[in-house]
């Protein structure tokens, strides 16, 4: 009897250890328009360079687009999708968004205007609405999304609004959900596989619309891996310039422009 309890307080223990540990399900992503290029896959014509780095929490679809050109070139967000396993979800959305600025420690003044701005990432119409309070000078930021992004002459702007997954695969095996190190989950080739996506991009230099060309670049899930974190990260040391004191940060040993990751338990 005493070495029953011994082993199920061992397996307890175990359990318990595993519960607090972080895992990782990383998903590696295929595709035959795009070339691995540093950080990122690419994609290029003689007009633009489009950039993925979908390395992030619950992957990242979305991209940068370079414009080449010597001249102003305008994606037509309301002919542009993002497209997962046949279903096309909008670019455009005619999103109105807030965001709450402080703007200075100044009491008993209040103001209100209206102004009209090309923000660097999105080119939207922003409303200013402020107002006083007792600490400060605070202003609603209202963001109304265009249906036209103009990108100017040898610079770029992302789009990025969407993830891939929004919860990990787990298995019915428990040695398959916690690893000691690393253990593949799924293969898949590409008519196997549970998620196809593509962005479908629709650009073009006139600002109506018109003469429009279109890009397709598509992808699909080649494998899903299990990582212990011991088989994920690795600790690096980081020394502050200023006060000359070594910090200890975790970083990824496994990132790629290609795969994205869960966390669970």
């Amino acid at each position: 009897m005493a070495i029953k309890k011994t082993v199920l307080l061992i397996c307890v223990t175990l359990a318990l250890i595993s519960c607090n540990k972080n895992f990782y399900q990383v998903y590696n992503i295929k595709s035959d328009d795009v070339k691995t290029n540093d950080n990122f896959l690419v994609y290029e014509n003689e007009d633009c360079k489009i950039l993925y780095n979908m390395w992030s929490e619950y992957g990242n679809p979305g991209f940068v687009l370079y414009n080449k050109t010597n001249q102003d070139l305008f994606v037509i967000l309301s002919r542009s999708f993002y497209i997962e396993n046949g279903i096309a979800y909008d670019y455009y959305q005619n999103q109105i968004t807030e965001k709450s600025v402080f703007l200075s420690e100044k009491q008993n003044t209040s103001f209100s205007f209206l102004t009209s701005l090309a923000n660097s990432t999105q080119s939207e119409t922003y409303k200013y609405r402020n107002y006083k309070n007792k600490i400060g000078l605070s202003s609603n930021v209202l963001s109304i999304e265009n249906p036209i992004l103009c990108i100017p002459p040898k610079s770029s702007k992302s789009i990025l609004k969407y993830n891939l997954r929004n919860k990990y695969e787990e298995s019915c095996k428990q040695k398959l959900n916690h690893p000691k190190r690393k253990v593949v989950l799924s293969k898949f080739d590409k008519e196997s596989t549970p998620l196809k996506f593509r962005n479908r991009i629709s650009y073009s230099f006139n600002k109506d619309g018109n003469s429009t060309k279109n890009i397709d670049n598509q992808f699909w899930l080649s494998d899903i891996t299990n990582y212990s974190q011991k088989g994920a990260t690795k600790i690096e040391k980081i020394k502050n310039c200023k006060t000359k004191l070594e910090q200890s940060i975790k970083v990824f040993t496994i990132s790629a422009p290609n795969k994205f990751y869960i966390t669970y338990k």
